[in-house]
């Protein structure tokens, strides 16, 4: 199984972008991208640009599952129309 993970353009340059994290990778699938776009990773490519807001919903979706790693902790509850 394959897992993509959000993450924030800080620089764009000829085929590549910086993250925000530092991490350099390849846009050459995802054309119009900015500074501050959100964007999917896939084995340092980007292969979709997200909102703001589906990010920030990954990241909350992703950070309670590392909660729910705890003992005793009750399962992950999804909002209508959420996308994973």
């Amino acid at each position: 199984m394959c897992l993509t993970v959000p993450a924030q353009i800080k620089q764009v340059f000829f085929g590549q972008a910086e993250l925000a994290d530092g991490r350099l990778v390849k846009i050459d699938l995802i054309s119009d991208l900015q500074i501050g776009d959100w964007v999917l990773l896939q084995d340092n490519f980007v292969i979709n640009k997200i909102s703001g807001q589906e990010s920030g919903e990954l990241l909350s979706y992703f950070s309670s599952l590392d909660n729910n790693s705890q003992p005793g902790a009750g399962p992950v509850q999804l909002q209508e129309g959420s996308r994973l």
